[in-house]
This record gives C-alpha cells, structure tokens and sequence, in this order.
C-alpha cells in the first residue's frame, strides 16, 4: 500500500510542476509541500527532493536551480503554437461542428500550464 501512495505523490508533483511552473514561475519544496497539503498530501521537504530527483532519472525535463526553486522545462506545444491553431480553427468554425471544434480546443489547452492558458486569455481566444 505504501508504494500506491509514494506513486501517487510522486504523480501529483509531477503534475504540479507541469501546471504550476515554467522557465518563468519556479516553485520551492516549500511551496510544492504547500501544494500537496491542499490535497490531502502530507510530504516533507526531503521527500519531495527525492521524487524531484526520481523524476529527472525516468527523463523528465525539470530543472532546480539552487536557491530559486525548480520548474519543469516543457517541451511541445507552446501558447504561441496553441494561439496560430486556436485561430484556424475560429476561421474553419462554419465548416466544422461545434462539439467537435470544442473538443479540439480543449485537447489542445490540455498542453498548457497556468501561465500560458493566461496568455490566452489575455489574447481574447478562450474565455
């Protein structure tokens, strides 16, 4: 039962710092045990370095700077990418069903963080 429970934080920092950060925003282990407690996750500073460490070795891009924070260093699709497709997909509303253009739209803000989906925000292409 043990293991369940440290995959289960290990995924939620995971999805933390794909959410929550960018080259930009970092986040402490502070903050991120700050984060986890607000789900329930009671996980101590050191802990949270290991599941930090244990998720750069299965090769995801999170970087930690020392004495800043760590973030995780996206790659694919960005808000600029996501904006141009956003846009085509307004143009080529009238030939395309709405439900289906509301899900390509919602699959595509799957690929973004917090920060990003702001940016798109503040370019008026989602409410």
């Amino acid at each position: 039962m043990r293991k369940k429970r440290n995959l289960g934080i290990i995924l939620r920092i995971l999805k933390i710092l794909q959410n929550e950060t960018n080259s930009e925003h970092f986040l402490t282990q502070k903050d991120i045990a700050k984060l986890l407690r607000k789900d329930g996750i009671n996980c101590r500073r050191y802990a949270i370095e290991r599941n930090i460490e244990t998720l750069k070795e299965f090769g995801y891009d999170i970087v930690t700077v020392k004495g800043t924070g760590t973030y995780y260093n996206k790659k694919g699709l960005n808000a600029n990418d996501v904006f141009v497709l956003l846009e085509g997909i307004n143009r080529a509303n009238f030939a395309l069903e709405r439900n289906y253009v509301e899900e390509i739209q919602n699959k595509l803000l799957e690929n973004l963080n917090k920060y990003e989906i702001e940016e798109l925000k503040n370019k008026n292409m989602i409410v």
